[in-house]
């Protein structure tokens, strides 16, 4: 089956009054993904969660944002996939073939 890809997709948050942006959005599956890269999106966090006070504000601003955009995405009605940058190959043969 061929899908439709839509790149750069944005949600508006009408609570901060701001759009949020996804790496794609599938129509026919209703779905979101993001590929998430190991240093903005702090995977030793997700690795060992009882590092959070090891790290930088700039890396817990991204693990706030990303929250933030799983709970948007599910208020929305979106299903949203979260894989880490190296991961997406996998994920679309699993996934969408």
């Amino acid at each position: 089956m061929n899908y439709t890809i839509v790149e750069e997709f944005h949600i508006y948050d009408e609570l901060t009054e701001k759009h949020k942006f996804y790496d794609v959005y599938i129509p026919e599956l209703n779905m979101l993904f993001e590929s998430d890269g190991v240093y903005h999106h702090c995977k030793r966090y997700y690795d060992n969660i009882s590092c959070w006070d090891d790290l930088s504000s700039y890396e817990k601003d991204h693990i706030v944002n990303d929250k933030h955009k799983n709970e948007l995405a599910l208020r929305k009605g979106f299903r949203l996939i979260r894989v880490w940058a190296g991961e997406e190959e996998f994920v679309w043969n699993e996934i969408l073939i």
